[in-house]
């Protein structure tokens, strides 16, 4: 398990235990809780698969030197395809101007990178099994709407 740069294992062991109590499901993990109630379904998202279907260039630094025009741009970029539905997902994000702006201006590309996720998982929402792979093995999971193979 890998604790630093990026800290995912370090972000699912503390979070792990309140995505439980919260009766998340796990489809891609085989998990499901004992609640009688619609369930809460959990994917795992990568913001960076989609937002390279776009664009191959940074889009986002948390540096604030780094925040340069160029990864402006790059941000204009993914969002103008995520809202015209042409980043690789079969849905499209339907934002206002001013939203659109706040997503732009975000150097450190928290909000694109949320949008995105949000996007993945209403992708992987519109598939049969959300997208899951046939055979998936479920100790290592699957990220939504990231072809396999």
């Amino acid at each position: 398990m890998r604790w630093a740069n990026p800290p995912v294992a370090w972000m699912m062991h503390a979070g792990i235990g309140r995505m439980l109590d919260a009766g998340l499901v796990f489809p891609a993990h085989r998990h499901r809780t004992g609640r009688t109630r619609a369930p809460r379904v959990a994917l795992e998202a990568y913001p960076g698969f989609t937002a390279r279907q776009v664009c191959k260039y940074s889009y986002k630094s948390d540096t604030a030197a780094k925040q340069t025009p160029e990864r402006t741009a790059n941000r204009r970029l993914i969002l103008k395809a995520l809202v015209a539905g042409t980043a690789g997902l079969g849905v499209a994000l339907s934002a206002s101007p001013a939203w659109q702006r706040r997503i732009i201006a975000n150097g450190n590309g928290d909000l694109l990178d949320a949008t995105i996720c949000a996007l993945q998982a209403a992708h992987a929402a519109t598939l049969p099994r959300y997208g899951l792979p046939r055979g998936l093995d479920p100790l290592e999971g699957w990220i939504a709407s990231v072809p396999v193979g």
